[in-house]
């Protein structure tokens, strides 16, 4: 029996794919209409790699993923919408967590 050895694919060719399917689809999305926004972070098994996720509550659908937690993960995700032409008075209701990773040290 022949023996091919199996190539070990890294993470980083993994998810090129996906990560050219995700920038494609991003410049087609049109979240213009969106009003009600949810915000959370969320991390993979019990490691600490974290991302946060905006989604249009009204449609159920993720509009922004980001690496991390945190201030700059919200700052992210305002300016994705304002590059949609979403200007933040459009924003009626936010929903998220209380953590303290969203807020400012005193």
């Amino acid at each position: 029996m022949l023996h091919i050895p199996r190539r070990h694919t890294t993470r980083k060719e993994a998810l090129t794919p996906l990560a050219h399917c995700w920038g494609q689809a991003r410049l087609r999305d049109d979240p213009s209409a969106i009003t009600r926004l949810g915000v959370d972070e969320t991390s993979s098994k019990k490691s600490h790699s974290y991302v946060t996720l905006g989604v249009d509550l009204d449609s159920a659908r993720v509009i922004h993923v980001c690496e991390g937690k945190g201030k700059q993960t919200i700052a992210g995700l305002a300016r994705h919408l304002l590059s949609k032409y979403v200007p933040a008075e459009q924003i009626e209701h936010l929903s998220m967590d209380l953590s303290r990773s969203f807020f400012p040290i005193r």
